[in-house]
């Protein structure tokens, strides 16, 4: 992405947060670049190395992991990999404008809603983070009346997190219950332990002492 961008030290320009400081190009205009600076098909380490010119041993110095990585991987979807962290920096862009808005249409929950459910879109089909029981469960979650629902954590199984208007509370967590604990083995059926209701708050912060 740091050679497609023209950064003049591409070469030493990575993660991609950086390619974004450095090119100075908007979200919209990287996802635009990635989807024609990267093929679409996964490519092979020798694939990598021929497009850039350079050992992929070049860019991966100080990341402990990647010797397992390599190790364990023959091809690897650049495109996919990159076109969700961008399209998800994008969407906490937008959600944290939501946020700071006060709308006077009253939609704010509506759109925070449509973001968290194209963000488990892009985790499950693009990124690949989820797995099967996520996937099943963010759309039961849907189906029960949420406004959004995504996995949360690390990925790769865990739990969602779901916006869910106060009023429906007590029916959403009873469709959950029934549709998908309750179809689960005996000692993991009870919503007590598994599910729990929140409300959105501050986060931590450092307030200078005058």
């Amino acid at each position: 992405m740091a050679k497609a961008a023209q950064i003049p030290d591409w070469d030493r320009t990575y993660p991609l947060e950086a390619v974004k400081a450095k090119s100075g190009l908007s979200f919209s205009d990287l996802l635009s670049l990635a989807a024609t600076a990267i093929p679409s098909h996964p490519l092979t380490i020798s694939d990598i190395e021929t497009a850039l010119g350079h050992p992929v041993a070049h860019f991966l110095t100080g990341l402990n992991q990647s010797p397992s990585v390599l190790a364990k991987n023959t091809h690897y979807a650049l495109l996919d990999r990159t076109l969700h962290v961008f399209s998800e920096a994008s969407r906490v862009d937008e959600f944290q404008a939501v946020c700071n808005r006060h709308d006077p249409t009253g939609n704010e929950l509506q759109e925070l809603g449509a973001l968290l459910s194209a963000s488990h879109k892009s985790c499950s089909e693009v990124f690949q983070c989820s797995c099967e029981q996520v996937d099943v469960l963010q759309r039961i979650c849907m189906a029960g009346g949420a406004l959004g629902s995504r996995v949360t954590g690390a990925g790769w199984g865990g739990c969602v997190i779901s916006l869910v208007p106060d009023h429906l509370i007590d029916s959403f967590t009873n469709h959950v219950q029934k549709n998908f604990y309750n179809t689960l083995p005996e000692h993991v059926t009870s919503r007590v332990q598994y599910m729990f209701v929140t409300t959105p708050g501050q986060g931590g912060r450092v307030e200078e002492k005058k």
